[in-house]
């Protein structure tokens, strides 16, 4: 959530394995993110989530409603590959990972902060958080500010191993 802006979902590529070219979040995890599994049809629970690696923090069920089953993630460090598997669908032996990275910065999914991402910040500043441009809000205030430019500077030359 991005403040008064709302809550902005970053799509992610359900195909990479967890070595290869991944989504990226590029945002602080703050009090964590949510990844949501979306079916096409409606399931149920009981469900379960595992990360890999298991000391990377945590991965928890937070909801089974309609087609989707949401996993609260918390924990999770900056330049850290994670697999999250939800299993136990509708009690079925099913298991769904998906691979991501996080890495603060890295809004083009290069796996590097580099000097375009810095100014890709800087061509953002000043505006509201969007569906448009919601990634840029490193902090998630809800606004594209100084503060999201520093940190992004800070972490200039970072990769996601």
């Amino acid at each position: 959530t991005h403040g008064a802006a709302g809550a902005f979902d970053l799509d992610i590529d359900t195909t990479q394995a967890i070595g290869g070219a991944i989504t990226v979040e590029p945002r602080l995890i703050g009090n964590g993110h949510t990844l949501v599994y979306q079916f096409n049809a409606s399931i149920g629970g009981p469900a379960s989530a595992a990360l890999n690696p298991p000391s990377a923090g945590s991965a928890v069920v937070s909801a089974v409603s309609g087609n989707k089953a949401s996993v609260t993630l918390t924990g999770i460090a900056d330049q850290q590959r994670v697999m999250v598997t939800l299993a136990g669908v509708d009690g079925g032996a099913a298991a769904f990972p998906v691979s991501m990275g996080f890495l603060v910065g890295d809004f083009n999914n290069s796996r590097t902060v580099t000097a375009s991402d810095i100014s890709a910040t800087k061509a953002h500043l000043n505006q509201p958080a969007s569906s448009g441009n919601f990634r840029f809000d490193v902090n998630t205030s809800g606004l594209i500010d100084q503060s999201d430019i520093g940190v992004v500077k800070q972490r200039a030359g970072q990769l996601l191993p």
